[in-house]
């Protein structure tokens, strides 16, 4: 899943505790059932590997051009966000370049990786990314522990702000659109399914 965890907070802090703890809830059941269902049906089906391929089965060709461009243009707006988030965190810690200089900078190194033509060619940044979520996580207990965000203040609560942060979570819990694609590539499918419902 890519679950990126810093999100969380500003997702509270946007919604509240009340509505954010459902929408937290929510979040993660959805999220787990629908990996348990997309497992279901790649493990049955091993010719499906991708959305367009099992909307296609359920409800035929208009379905998967459909889900086909719904994925497209998802990919297209994430990679847009990674870059200009990329290019603001460059700025930051090398401040000698501005973040319209680095985006660029970012894109052309990023072609490198469009070139690998499967997850298995990439597994060795499983521990990376690994690492990557383990530190966000770390962040977020220290921050909170040492209280350093305790003077920060919201705006009140509104219908508008309650958006902001169930797209926060919606975000965050986006991961689970690459689950076919990395269940086609497993050795043995059935293992996506773990012990006791584990995934």
């Amino acid at each position: 899943i890519i679950c990126y965890s810093l999100s969380i907070p500003y997702a509270f802090g946007q919604s509240g505790w009340i509505a954010c703890f459902f929408g937290f809830i929510f979040a993660c059941l959805s999220t787990y059932f629908n990996a348990h269902l997309l497992g279901e049906i790649c493990i049955h089906r091993p010719d499906l590997n991708t959305y367009p391929d099992i909307a296609e089965a359920a409800y035929g060709v208009n379905a998967a051009r459909f889900t086909n461009a719904l994925q497209w243009i998802g990919f297209y707006l994430l990679s847009i966000y990674n870059l200009v988030l990329l290019g603001e965190y460059m700025s930051m810690m090398f401040s000698s370049l501005c973040q319209d200089v680095w985006i660029p900078i970012m894109a052309a190194f990023l072609v490198i990786f469009l070139q690998i033509p499967s997850f298995e060619e990439l597994s060795w940044l499983a521990m990376v990314f690994f690492f990557i979520v383990l530190l966000s996580l770390v962040m977020i207990v220290e921050e909170s522990v040492v209280g350093r965000y305790c003077d920060v203040t919201y705006n009140e609560l509104t219908l508008y702000t309650v958006v902001n942060g169930f797209t926060a979570f919606s975000f965050s819990f986006g991961g689970s659109g690459m689950f076919p694609e990395v269940i086609s590539e497993m050795k043995t499918k059935s293992d996506f399914i773990g012990f006791n419902g584990s995934l």
